[in-house]
């Protein structure tokens, strides 16, 4: 009896994890490319919902829209609306979305609320009804790139009326 291994063992040996490596490498990818890549977008998406529902709320208690145009506000200007003696207005700057309470000389009134969202993409539009706002029309998704191409991934669209749970006006919810 002879005690060791054969360098043929150890040929088939190494065929077979190298075998075993091929088999399993795309599941490797996936574990450290793919997942951790969907886990941002899913989180950024998640992000652009809450920040979705807070803008439907402001609008729906909106006296009015100030702003709502991208080509005449600031880059990355979204939404304003009135709300009394101040407005909302949201922004979208550094990958993520910012809300800010205005006051009527201009001026920020507390703290600015975020919301990040690297690679969001988010567009506001205003309907009209016999040349006045009743209703914004707000759009998001989120860009991922993969293999070098870039995708609109996750996208939303939410329709808020404008000032609709006013107290005193509106239809309530």
């Amino acid at each position: 009896m002879r005690s060791g291994v054969t360098l043929m063992e150890l040929l088939a040996v190494s065929v077979l994890v190298a075998a075993v490596g091929m088999v399993s490498l795309p599941l490797f990818q996936v574990l450290v490319v793919d997942i951790p890549r969907v886990k941002r977008a899913v989180d950024a998406h998640a992000n652009l919902c809450d920040a979705l529902r807070q803008v439907r709320r402001d609008v729906e208690e909106a006296t009015g829209v100030v702003e709502a145009d991208p080509t005449r506000a600031p880059p990355g200007h979204l939404l304003t609306v009135a709300h009394g003696v101040e407005s909302v207005r949201y922004r979208l700057a550094a990958g993520q979305v910012i809300r800010e309470r205005i006051g009527r000389d201009g001026r920020q009134v507390g703290p600015a609320r975020t919301w990040p969202a690297p690679g969001a993409l988010v567009g506001c539009r205003l309907l009209e009804r016999d040349g006045r706002a009743v209703a914004v029309v707000v759009t998001t998704s989120v860009e991922v790139s993969q293999k070098g191409r870039r995708f609109k991934k996750l996208a939303n669209t939410g329709v808020f009326f404008i000032g609709s749970c006013r107290r005193g006006g509106g239809t309530g919810r």
